[in-house]
């Protein structure tokens, strides 16, 4: 990226410390060109050397060019075809570029000459006959798709992508890029088995595998929850539970006894003789007085806990080897806290108010655990599949 940006800059920097006629002569047409045809391009008073040197620099590059074509030409070779295609594509280009600007003359009165190639119909020899060569390339790499090779059809796709550009609609490419397609993507089912000896519901396995597979799809890489006709899997990716843990259902119950201090009047202040104490105007002297107050709470505290290990076996179908696996494993946890109280409500600390008189809820069912581990794992086992570039 720093590169681009250098020689982006150079190129700026360049062109405008040049002269149209230095770029000329140190062989810098192209460069050239597009120079003058941007100082050009809206102005009434049109600089002669501008106008002059877009006349020199358009003639020597189609002069470049169509010798270039004369040599691939002579060379009778069905690989040109291409190339061709882009030298008389560019020839077009660059003369649609100046025809805007005819009748081109300086402000001085200098008229430019410009000698214009007709290159439409060996633009449309150069397709068809690019369209042909790349045509009979594409069918002999679908030829070998069909016996396996995925690499082939991609290349055959993208060969058939490329006809498009030449001929829309060319033969049957359409239905031979759709083949191309199918042939070259790599399918991989989705599949979610247990031991055993690990005991889960049914709707289990349902539940992990409810979700879009096809969220996770590209052009050449497919994934299925479920087999589709016509179709070979490549790879099975199969996430299996190998072990389960449910924790026993655990109730403690705590006592808690909280004190507290708390204001309770006024009472009079009063010597050692037990003399009422007076200010210095006479009035009774009063002080605060105080009480402690309890409250016994009991809480109730429920834990239950469920663990899941398992772990993902990639298969390749066509050897029946394995080759990867991923541990992945998730946790449920329920907890739930209810406290009551006897005695003063004042002396609670703030930390029981959340749970106060709440109803405990009941324990959770294994069943209903295990329906929550199956979401938790369904996302892990959708980012690891994700993430497995397969």
């Amino acid at each position: 990226m720093k590169k681009m940006i250098f020689y982006l800059a150079s190129f700026l920097i360049f062109t405008s410390c040049t002269s149209i006629e230095k770029l000329i002569e140190t062989g810098h047409y192209e460069e050239a060109f597009e120079f003058a045809v941007k100082k050009l391009a809206g102005k009434k008073n049109k600089k002669t050397e501008h106008v002059q040197g877009l006349e020199d620099a358009f003639k020597l590059l189609n002069e470049s060019d169509l010798a270039y074509a004369s040599r691939l030409i002579n060379q009778n070779s069905s690989t040109n075809w291409d190339e061709l295609y882009t030298i008389y594509s560019e020839i077009e280009f660059r003369q649609n570029l100046v025809k805007p600007l005819l009748p081109l003359v300086s402000k001085d009165g200098y008229r430019a000459n410009f000698t214009f190639v007709k290159v439409a119909r060996l633009i449309d020899e150069a397709a068809k006959n690019a369209a042909a060569y790349d045509y009979e390339r594409a069918i002999t790499l679908l030829n070998r798709a069909v016996e396996g090779d995925k690499e082939a059809a991609k290349n055959a796709f993208y060969i058939f992508e490329g006809i498009h550009g030449y001929v829309p609609n060319y033969k049957d490419i359409n239905t031979l890029q759709n083949e191309a397609e199918f042939l070259g993507q790599t399918r991989i089912l989705l599949d979610v088995r247990k031991r055993d000896f690990v005991f889960l519901p049914r709707e289990f396995e349902h539940r992990v595998l409810n979700f879009n597979a096809s969220s996770l799809n590209d052009r050449w890489t497919k994934y299925y929850t479920h087999t589709i006709p016509n179709a070979d899997f490549d790879i099975r990716a199969t996430l299996v539970i190998n072990n389960l843990d449910v924790s026993p259902e655990r109730e403690l119950v705590k006592v808690h006894v909280n004190e507290k201090e708390i204001k309770d009047g006024y009472e009079l202040l009063r010597d050692k003789k037990g003399r009422v104490r007076r200010d210095s105007l006479g009035n009774e002297i009063k002080v605060a007085s105080f009480k402690k107050i309890r409250a016994k709470v009991t809480e109730i505290r429920r834990t239950k806990s469920m663990s899941l290990t398992g772990v993902i076996k990639y298969v390749d179908l066509r050897t029946g080897r394995r080759f990867r696996s991923e541990t992945i494993t998730t946790c449920v946890n329920f907890e739930d806290v209810a406290c009551t109280f006897k005695g003063d409500k004042r002396a609670l600390n703030s930390k029981w108010n959340t749970h106060l008189n709440s109803r405990i809820l009941p324990f959770p069912s294994n069943f209903r655990m295990a329906m929550d581990a199956a979401e938790q794992i369904k996302i892990q086992f959708k980012n690891r599949i994700k993430r497995s570039n397969l």
